[in-house]
């Protein structure tokens, strides 16, 4: 059986990993980060760990690609001072589900 279906795959083993090692540095000096960069980098790994099993075509679930579509907004949201509405998100979230599936195609 693969990794990917006992648990995590060795992509988001080492995506947790380096989250770990970014957040552990951003939160232990946090005048040095804007506010945000956590989640930020938080959904960026997620979409990039959710890009890379596409590509090695391992599932991907599209709950990890809203998730981490949404955190990244967030964090944009707060770390770049930035306006999103809900609407223009959702338009962001749905184009990027929409590109990973054509991805695989």
């Amino acid at each position: 059986m693969s990794d990917a279906k006992e648990g995590l795959s060795i992509y988001g083993k080492f995506g947790w990993a380096f989250f770990l090692i970014i957040a552990g540095v951003a939160l232990s000096l946090p005048s040095t980060f804007p506010e945000g960069f956590v989640l930020l980098t938080g959904g960026l790994i997620i979409l990039i760990v959710s890009l890379i099993k596409k590509l090695k075509s391992i599932d991907v679930d599209v709950i990890d690609v809203l998730v981490g579509a949404a955190l990244a907004i967030n964090g944009a949201n707060k770390a770049l001072h930035l306006d999103i509405g809900f609407l223009p998100a959702l338009m962001v979230i749905t184009g990027i589900a929409g590109l990973m599936n054509l991805v695989k195609k």
